[in-house]
């Protein structure tokens, strides 16, 4: 039987959205910590975030994205819409890391089992950035993909506004009163410099 074609990333990006909410998580999508991480999801009574690194198809960078996932949570999966090689099945498997394929539905084809342990100094970047996005509405899957929308052209928009007000006002005065996903101000300070909200 021939594969099925491969779906868009946003169409897996917003199935895995569906998938997770009607397990009752709250989903954030384009999480900056360490990288920029696809979805971050969290549950009452769950202590650690499940992370899921989203792609059209199974490949090496895929699993790598996954990898570095590995240091913030044991819970990680990477998704595509493609069936995974049999190699990618062991490489997953030997790294802990759990699949979903995602077509017509959410299949999973293995469980995260991650060996490592989480390091402790980006948990707790992890947390911090969580803590500031419970403050706002939490993402939708998919919307950073289209152009003009997403949490980091939303905080855009807040930043002119904060700036035209006071152009005074520091990137660290910025950080703490306009709200906003970032890990740090360096981290919103750069992410920010493709908007020109402010040169550095």
């Amino acid at each position: 039987m021939p594969e099925m074609r491969a779906l868009p990333e946003t169409a897996v990006f917003n199935a895995v959205r569906r998938w997770l909410k009607g397990l009752g998580f709250k989903v954030y999508a384009e999480v900056f910590c360490l990288r920029r991480i696809d979805v971050v999801a969290t549950r009452p009574r769950w202590v650690m975030p499940l992370i899921v690194e989203v792609k059209t198809r199974f490949t090496r960078q895929l699993l790598y994205q996954g990898a570095i996932c590995q240091l913030l949570t044991p819970h990680v999966f990477v998704a595509a819409s493609t069936q995974p090689s049999l190699r990618t099945l062991a490489k997953c498997r030997q790294h802990g890391l759990g699949i979903l394929h995602v077509n017509t539905g959410i299949e999973v084809l293995l469980w995260p089992e991650n060996r490592i342990k989480p390091f402790a100094p980006h948990v707790e970047q992890l947390f911090t950035c969580l803590r500031s996005l419970r403050q706002a509405r939490p993402g939708e899957g998919g919307v950073p993909t289209l152009p003009g929308t997403g949490p980091a052209q939303a905080v855009s928009k807040m930043l002119w506004r904060f700036f035209a007000d006071r152009p005074e006002r520091t990137w660290r005065e910025a950080y703490q009163l306009v709200p906003n996903h970032y890990v740090n101000y360096r981290s919103m300070q750069n992410a920010q410099r493709r908007f020109n909200v402010r040169e550095a």
